[in-house]
């Protein structure tokens, strides 16, 4: 499976099936769930779960979420995808994220905890550039798409994601954090012309 390096309108999807590229209509895309399709528009940061809540999406595979995104959205976001900031299982369904439209907003909320050698590390956002280092490690997420804001991807933040097999990056994506995809499903990644690793 070839993973393609630039998304190309807010209107289309990129997808890779058997090695070629389609572009889908967001209607048709293979990450829309066929039955439920919800988009949530975060306005005030820190809401993302109570506006799951509201609108029934917290058993959706295929989510859009768009607007600002604080460390407490991205950790209803990992719940969502199957997993707490301890790395517990929360039984979240979540597949297929949409967050091409996000912001994210820099805060003290922690989204992301670990401890090493007797040591907690935690994490919390602090470049709206980037996708949160560790922001969605060890998550069930197969598909994503990554916001058009960001021009990073942090280190581990897709780290141990291991059905992940499907990216779409935006074309301002310039720099790919240590181990942001490793242990992934991803098999060739292609950044745009003027990205690093």
């Amino acid at each position: 499976m070839k993973i393609q390096g630039y998304h190309i309108s807010l209107f289309l999807l990129l997808s890779m099936t058997f090695g070629s590229l389609y572009a889908y209509p967001v209607n048709s895309s293979p990450m829309a769930n066929d039955t439920y399709q919800p988009h949530i528009v975060v306005t005030i940061p820190g809401t993302l779960q109570q506006l799951v809540d509201e609108s029934g999406a917290s058993l959706a595979t295929f989510l859009k979420v768009s607007g600002k995104l604080n460390g407490v959205d991205v950790l209803t976001l990992r719940r969502l995808a199957g997993r707490d900031e301890k790395n517990g299982n929360t039984g979240g369904v979540l597949t297929a994220l949409d967050i091409e439209g996000v912001n994210f907003v820099p805060s003290d909320d922690v989204y992301f905890q670990r401890e090493t050698d007797g040591v907690l590390n935690t994490y919390c956002i602090t470049d709206p550039d980037e996708v949160p280092e560790n922001a969605f490690r060890y998550t069930k997420l197969h598909r994503i798409v990554l916001p058009s804001s960001v021009t990073t991807v942090g280190s581990m933040a897709f780290y141990a994601c291991y059905s992940l097999d499907e990216i779409v990056f935006s074309e301002h994506i310039t720099a790919i954090g240590s181990s942001a995809f490793r242990n992934t499903g991803l098999r060739d990644v292609t950044v745009p012309a003027h990205g690093t690793i």
